[in-house]
């Protein structure tokens, strides 16, 4: 599943009941495949309808019916980060769209990569477990609670973190929370866009130790 289909998952096309999602296509054809099994037309008497769905699914920076194949050829999943990254990096120069809406589906992109590592079922302990090891906290924790628990003490960058998966290393901690957020604003392209850690608990717990 790419990056971008994957952040979107819940957020949208879970919320359409019968709708078999396939994994293996990109979220633009997926998008076009659900607005015709709903009858969602482009121009049309219920385009209304459309654009609505359209934001909802792409955000409001992506102009609607733009062809946003970004990434369809590979993943996280096929060990292909960094061609992933770049690929997609190369491939929002020749976007008709403005510099800050690019940097907007480039952040959106990354959070699909969290997604395609960890998912979105935060009731399973593993992941949590998994997040915890990856953020470098030596023991197993047993419960969804001590690792929140663990987690709240740490202040780590989820693209530092991302990068630090990636590289089979442990993620840089800032000494405080305040100097994260320094970092932050010194660094705006490493803060991580709120509104997308609203469909994944594991991204709205690690946000708030963040910010």
């Amino acid at each position: 599943m790419t990056a971008i289909l994957a952040s979107t998952r819940s957020s949208f096309f879970d919320t359409y009941k019968g709708f078999e999602l396939n994994p293996q296509a990109s979220l633009y054809t997926e998008f076009r495949r659900i607005a015709r099994s709903r009858g969602w037309k482009q121009g049309a008497k219920n385009s209304k309808t459309f654009e609505e769905a359209w934001r909802r699914c792409f955000g409001p920076d992506i102009p609607v019916g733009q062809n946003i194949d970004l990434v369809s050829s590979s993943g996280p999943e096929n060990g292909a980060d960094d061609k992933e990254m770049s690929s997609l990096l190369s491939m929002l120069q020749s976007l008709d769209v403005g510099e800050k809406p690019r940097v907007k589906i480039y952040k959106r992109c990354v959070a699909g990569k969290f997604t395609s590592h960890y998912g979105v079922d935060a009731s399973r302990l593993e992941k949590w477990q998994e997040i915890c090891h990856d953020c470098g906290i030596p023991v197993v924790l047993t419960s969804i609670k001590q690792c929140k628990k663990a987690l709240k003490g740490l202040s780590i960058n989820i693209y530092h973190l991302l990068e630090a998966k990636r590289d089979g290393r442990i993620p840089h901690r800032f000494p405080s929370k305040s100097a994260l957020v320094k970092y932050m604003e010194e660094h705006p392209d490493k803060k991580f866009p709120l509104h997308s850690a609203k469909a994944n608990e594991f991204l709205r717990v690690l946000l708030v130790e963040c910010w």
